[in-house]
C-alpha cells in the first residue's frame, strides 16, 4: 500500500486516539503532517512530497519513513492542543502538562530519527563512489562563465 495524506492522518490519528476525529480536525492534522514532512525533507536534504498534500498526485517518501513522518505528526498535534487549552479553566488538572509531556516524548523520538537520517546522509556522501562537487573531469567547470569563455 502506497503511503497518503489519508493513510498517514489515520496514523497519526490512531497514534493520538483520535480515530472518529473529534479532537482534531483535518486541517490541523493536515497542517501537523505538512510540518513533520517539512522537517523530514530539511534533514534528509530531500524535496519529498506525500500524495494529497499541496496538490502532490504521487507519493516518492521512502516506506520505511511513514511511521516517523506519522509519529512527528501527532508529536505536533498535541502541543498545539496543549497551546489551545493553557488558558482555559479545565477540571481535570494538570490535563495540559499531559499533553505536553506525551508531545514531547514523541518529538523525542521524531528528532532522533531526524538525527538518524542526517547520519545516513553523511555517510551515503562520506562513502560515495562519486564526489559530491565538480570534478576534472567533468565536461563543464562549476562556476560562474565569462562572456568570452561562451564563445
Amino acid at each position: 500500500m502506497s503511503d497518503s495524506l489519508t493513510s498517514i492522518t489515520a496514523r497519526a490519528r490512531c497514534l493520538l486516539k483520535d480515530s472518529a476525529g473529534l479532537t482534531w480536525s483535518e486541517a490541523e492534522i493536515g497542517e501537523c503532517i505538512h510540518q513533520a514532512l517539512d522537517d523530514l525533507n530539511q534533514a534528509a536534504v530531500q524535496a519529498w512530497s506525500l500524495a494529497g498534500l499541496d496538490g502532490a498526485a504521487a507519493t516518492d517518501l521512502p516506506p520505511g519513513l511513514a511511521s516517523l513522518l506519522a509519529r512527528g505528526a501527532a508529536a505536533f498535534a498535541l502541543f498545539m492542543l496543549a497551546a489551545s487549552r493553557a488558558d482555559l479553566f479545565n477540571f481535570q488538572p494538570g490535563v495540559c502538562q499531559a499533553y505536553t509531556a506525551a508531545g514531547s516524548a514523541l518529538l523525542r523520538q521524531f528528532q532522533c530519527g531526524l538525527s538518524l537520517l542526517a547520519q545516513v546522509r553523511a555517510t551515503e556522501l562520506q562513502s560515495s563512489a562519486d564526489a559530491p562537487f565538480p570534478t576534472e573531469a567533468d565536461e563543464l567547470p562549476a562556476g560562474w562563465r565569462l562572456e568570452d569563455d561562451l564563445g
